[in-house]
């Protein structure tokens, strides 16, 4: 592989070596055959089927754990926000006694 071979052209040249060589990727009839024979059959759909649910289990997975941080996210939202409001009419009325002892005027 040279500086100016890109990937289309060494999977051309591939396709053109194994077509010299007379082979197929998937093998001939006698290869065909002896795996009709001596292959456990339905090995390859329990694969499979074994692989998607896998599959299935981590998008699931993934998918709880998310919505499990998003709803911590607005918990933890709205416990800020009400406990900023309540820090803010604490503020609020120690402000207003403050400026009330200051003017003399005592409304409590």
């Amino acid at each position: 592989m040279g500086r100016g071979d890109s990937k289309e052209t060494v999977g051309i040249a591939d396709s053109d070596s194994a077509k010299m060589t007379g082979r197929s990727g998937s093998g001939g009839f006698l290869s065909r055959l002896w795996k009709a024979v001596f292959r456990p059959h339905g090995d390859d759909f329990e694969k499979r089927l074994q692989h998607i649910s896998k599959e299935e289990a981590a998008v699931l997975a993934r998918i709880n754990r998310r919505s499990g941080t998003r709803r911590k996210i607005i918990r933890h939202l709205i416990v800020f926000s009400v406990l900023f409001e309540v820090f803010i009419q604490f503020i609020r009325t120690r402000a207003t006694k403050l400026f009330n002892v200051f003017l003399g005027t005592d409304i409590c």
